[in-house]
């Protein structure tokens, strides 16, 4: 991050793989941590900022709109800006976030059609792990796994293509 001016450090959710150097990254960087609610009571330092669904974050040029879409955690947050979107752990190449139970994977899904598959197509997703995708590509393995049945206690690791 040398020469470089970082404005906040958002949170797309609280879990340790997300959270681990937390504390020493705030103190270096020394600006303002942000998170969902439901998910910064579990974060190793408090959040100075609590983000909500259709919040704008706006740093230089940019406007980043906070989108809350539960399922891998209760807090989880996508962050979008025309063409990009940050995923976190919503949204991966060929599936969800990984869910621990059946109604975190229904909530997971709920929140990938009405906040995440309504983005443009050719939208660019920056996941939280692994390569990046684009929007259009998983929209149709979406599709393509919802025509399909599938045991109602599904969760876990769910790939579109299973």
């Amino acid at each position: 991050l040398q020469d470089k001016n970082p404005k906040y450090i958002l949170m797309t959710h609280n879990h340790m793989d997300h959270t681990g150097a937390l504390a020493e990254l705030k103190s270096a960087l020394n600006v303002p941590l942000a998170a969902h609610a439901a998910d910064a009571d579990r974060l190793p330092i408090p959040a100075d900022m609590l983000l909500a669904d259709g919040e704008t974050i706006t740093f230089g040029n940019i406007n980043l709109a906070v989108m809350h879409t539960p399922g891998h955690t209760p807090g989880s947050l996508c962050f979008y800006t025309e063409g990009y979107l940050i995923s976190g752990d919503t949204l991966f190449p060929d599936g969800p976030g990984k869910t621990g139970s059946p109604a975190d994977f229904r909530q997971i899904v709920e929140s990938l059609k009405n906040k995440i598959f309504v983005l443009p197509d050719e939208t660019q997703v920056f996941s939280g792990h692994g390569d990046d995708t684009v929007l259009g590509k998983e929209k149709q393995a979406f599709e393509a796994f919802s025509a399909r049945p599938h045991d109602p206690n599904l969760c876990g690791d769910v790939l579109w293509s299973m």
